[in-house]
Parts: C-alpha cells; sequence; structure tokens
C-alpha cells in the first residue's frame, strides 16, 4: 500500500510540476473551460521546448530534427489523467506506460522516437476523447489516432517530428487535417507471398520483409505469388525475368503466379508495382538473393531487382510495402547485368568451400594454379601463375584434397626440390628443379608449361615459397583437367 501511495504521489507532483512549467512559459494563455492536453517535447539540438496545450505544435517541422522524450499531462479536470508509451529507435515499445508528466522517451541518448500511444485515465476518461497527430520524416502529418491507438510508424527508420494533442468530448469527430495518411501508414498496408524453390515446390506464405526462398543451399526460385491486403484500394502486380524465356511478357496479379512450376528454370529477376489509388500513399520495396553476389540493393516500384545477362539464379527474395518516403536500407547493387565472374576458372571456384580463408585451384589443361582468398562469400583470385604437371603414366591425381604438412627441400633423382606444400601422400606442390651438386641453388630444369614431372606439381621458386609460407594447413586444393 505504501508503495502504491508513493506512487500516485510522485505522479501528483509530475503533474503540478508540469502545470508550473507549462504557466511559466505561457503567462498569457487560459485554459479551456473543459480538459486540457499540455504537453512538451525534448527536441534533437535544442532539449526541452516550452509546453503547449490543446491542438497546438511541439516539436519542428521542416528542420529535420528527431523528438526524443515527451511528456504529456491533462489539466482542468482533476478527475482525468492520462498514460503514453513511445516506440523508440533501436529499443521498440515501452514495456511500461508513462503517466501524468513523466518523460517517455530517452535523453541524451541520441534516440529517436518512431511512434507513440496515448490513452486517457481516470473516472472521466470514459467522458471524453484524446486524439494525436504526429509529423514524420518524409511523410508529414499524419492522421489523427485516437485512445490508444498506435501513431507513427513502426520497422521503417523513421524519426518523429512533431505532435498535436487534442481533448475533445466523448464522441466527437476529429480534429480537420489536411494528410491523406492514416495515423500509422506501416500497419496498415501488408503484403504477402510465396516462392517455389527447387526440389522444396511451393512454400508457406510470409510477410513484410521475411525472407522467401533459401539462402546458402545453391536452390533456384522457379516461380512467386504476391497479395497484399490492409487499404482500402490497393493491389499489387509483378512479373519475371525466366531463364531461357527472358522477361515475362504478362504482368501477373494479385496472387497468381509468376514464373515456372516443374520444368527447373530458375527466376532471374523481378519487378513488382503497387496499383489502385491508395497506392499514391505507399511504395512496395523488394530485394533478391542472387547466385554469386547475395543479397542485393532495394529496389521500388517496378525497378529492376536480381540480374540479367549473367545466368545467375535468384535463390531468395524480401517484399515491403512502406509508406511514401520510408526505406527499408541501401539500394545500391538492387539490379545487375554483368557477370561477377567470367573466367571459367574463377566461376568453378565458387563452387568449393574451403575450411581455411583460401583456395587451390590446379588446371592440368590450362597448366595453372589459382590462389583463391574468401570475400563475403566469395573466392576472389588473388593470384595464378603457370605450373608443370605429371608425364605421361605419371599423371598428377586429380579430385578435392586438403593441403597436409610441408618441408622445405627435398632431394630426389640427383635433384633438389624447394618449398614443397604436400596436398595428398607424396603428391605436393614444390619449386622447379634445383642441381644438388656442386651447387644447391643452381637451376636443373625450370621448365613451366609441361607434363614433365613424377606427379606432383611444379612452380616457379617464388610462387612455391609463397604458398609455403602462406596457405595454412587443411586448405582446399583441387586438381581438376
Amino acid at each position: 500500500m505504501k508503495i502504491g501511495i508513493r506512487k500516485i504521489t510522485a505522479g501528483l507532483l509530475a503533474a503540478a510540476s508540469m502545470l508550473v512549467t507549462f504557466m511559466a512559459f505561457a503567462p498569457n494563455k487560459v485554459l479551456a473551460d473543459g480538459p486540457a492536453a499540455l504537453y512538451q517535447t525534448h527536441v534533437q539540438n535544442v532539449g526541452w521546448q516550452d509546453s503547449v496545450w490543446n491542438g497546438e505544435t511541439a516539436g519542428t517541422e521542416g528542420s529535420g530534427l528527431r523528438m526524443e522524450a515527451v511528456k504529456i499531462l491533462i489539466a482542468n479536470d482533476p478527475e482525468l489523467g492520462v498514460r503514453y508509451k513511445a516506440h523508440v529507435e533501436n529499443q521498440g515499445w515501452d514495456t511500461d506506460w508513462f503517466y501524468d508528466g513523466a518523460t517517455a522517451g530517452t535523453v541524451g541518448a541520441g534516440l529517436r522516437i518512431e511512434a507513440l500511444q496515448i490513452e486517457l485515465t481516470g473516472n472521466d476518461a470514459a467522458n471524453y476523447d484524446i486524439y494525436y497527430s504526429l509529423h514524420v520524416q518524409n511523410l508529414g502529418w499524419l492522421g489523427w489516432a485516437c485512445n490508444g491507438q498506435v501513431a507513427g510508424t513502426t520497422g521503417c527508420a523513421l524519426r518523429v517530428e512533431a505532435i498535436k494533442i487534442v481533448v475533445l468530448p466523448k464522441g466527437s469527430e476529429a480534429p480537420a487535417t489536411d494528410s491523406t495518411l492514416p495515423a500509422c501508414p506501416s500497419d496498415v498496408v501488408h503484403v504477402s507471398y510465396s516462392s517455389h524453390v527447387q526440389d522444396i515446390g511451393w512454400t508457406w506464405f510470409v510477410g513484410d520483409g521475411a525472407t522467401s526462398g533459401s539462402t546458402g543451399a545453391g536452390r533456384r526460385l522457379e516461380g512467386i505469388r504476391i497479395e497484399v491486403s490492409g487499404a482500402e484500394d490497393i493491389g499489387i502486380r509483378y512479373r519475371t525475368h525466366i531463364q531461357n524465356i527472358g522477361w515475362d511478357p504478362e504482368w501477373r496479379y494479385n496472387g497468381e503466379v509468376s514464373g515456372t512450376e516443374g520444368q527447373g528454370l530458375r527466376l532471374e529477376a523481378i519487378q513488382i508495382e503497387l496499383t489502385g489509388a491508395d497506392s499514391a500513399n505507399y511504395d512496395v520495396w523488394y530485394r533478391s538473393h542472387v547466385e554469386n553476389y547475395g543479397w542485393l540493393g532495394w529496389a521500388k516500384n517496378g525497378e529492376y531487382s536480381g540480374t540479367s545477362s549473367c545466368g545467375y539464379r535468384m535463390e531468395a527474395v524480401e517484399i515491403r510495402v512502406l509508406p511514401k518516403g520510408a526505406e527499408p536500407g541501401s539500394t545500391a547493387g538492387a539490379f545487375v547485368s554483368t557477370p561477377l565472374f567470367t573466367d571459367a576458372m574463377d566461376v568453378m571456384a565458387q563452387n568449393y568451400t574451403s575450411p581455411t580463408p583460401y583456395l587451390i585451384l590446379i588446371n592440368k589443361s590450362t597448366f595453372t594454379v589459382a590462389i583463391y582468398r574468401n570475400d563475403n562469400g566469395h573466392w576472389y583470385r588473388i593470384d595464378s601463375f603457370g605450373c608443370t604437371i605429371g608425364a605421361p603414366g605419371h599423371d598428377t591425381i586429380e579430385g578435392v584434397f586438403h593441403v597436409q604438412g610441408r618441408t622445405y627441400y627435398f632431394d630426389s633423382y640427383g635433384v633438389r626440390c624447394f618449398y614443397a606444400t604436400g596436398f595428398c601422400g607424396d603428391y605436393m606442390i614444390h619449386s622447379t628443379l634445383y642441381n644438388k651438386l656442386p651447387r644447391p641453388t643452381s637451376p636443373c630444369d625450370s621448365r613451366i608449361g609441361q607434363a614433365l614431372s613424377h606427379g606432383c606439381v611444379r612452380v616457379e621458386l617464388a610462387n612455391a615459397e609463397w604458398i609455403y609460407n602462406n596457405i595454412p594447413g587443411g586448405t582446399t586444393v583441387v586438381v581438376y583437367h
């Protein structure tokens, strides 16, 4: 009971303090006969502003400044109170309500308020409605919310910049507004989608930015269905770029299939657009996860997403519908028309994994050794050079192996080889041949680009030394013809 008394006392003191603050900053204003909302905002680079009341603007417009905190109380009716909570950048919704002049949001943390909920409390709450409207980054003033409804946006990374609050008799119409947007645009339109995946078939519908398809499994998307709901007059259309077919000549609408089923053809790119009168208030955003590239940047409103002229499969897609002006993330590189890798050896390297950051490919047909380093899931060639392989009857073994052991030099048949790195039993990558006597550093056979060895892979001394010193044990070595 003592705890409850302390809470009530703290709330009354906070309310009284805010009322004193209001009167100090606005001595010439007279409160209305009925209940009035008093509120004060903490603004980026400004701090706490003067208190305002009943429909006046708190915060800023056109300055690009975030609203970071807010205090609200109700004056002129001791039987009427208010509670409120904020959706804060990186934190989400407050877990508890704040009452009668307490601070919701943050001060000194540099975090924006993104949405608010406000409700009346007390014995007279049944006799009044509380309306509130937010000015949001890129969107301007939103429509009015009422009695605990969400105002603002969530999941859009948009800052609240200003607020208006008014208390009206129960059943009153919302104050006039020029805004065509709802109070919470991000809660109105929802998108759901399902993809047809290689070896799996149709997946469950997911929505609002969730991943449909797969990543890291090497499976192609073959078809897609998309739907939207929420606004009174809104729809969606889409078309895909299909392997061996190109762009689908027909747009598909509201759940129809774009792409193919059971034909083994990959999707390579996609376009998506909203339709209907309400589409003017929203953007549809989408991005593709593509073979060799991973996630590309976000495209919107009919822009191309994916690849063309590359032969790369789409593997997954994410789609979101957001209010005009909101962006879900980077838009860089949403569509690619040039293959990431064009050389056949580089393309082949992408098919392998290695327990270390390095990969070695040895092409016996071209007498080439290529060294790759992993960067963000792709193998990029850092060096390549010629080699000599096994002579007929002493063929260099083919397959996938791993670096195992090394030795500074070894002698064989009266010659010496340096910087030997093993990859399968007695098969090694080492230097060309040097005389053992009289001077072990004098070349004996420096030929590269031929089939001459007893099965090992010979490279120039400097290249053998680099592999010996830099390639970790366990590194994958691929030898092929």
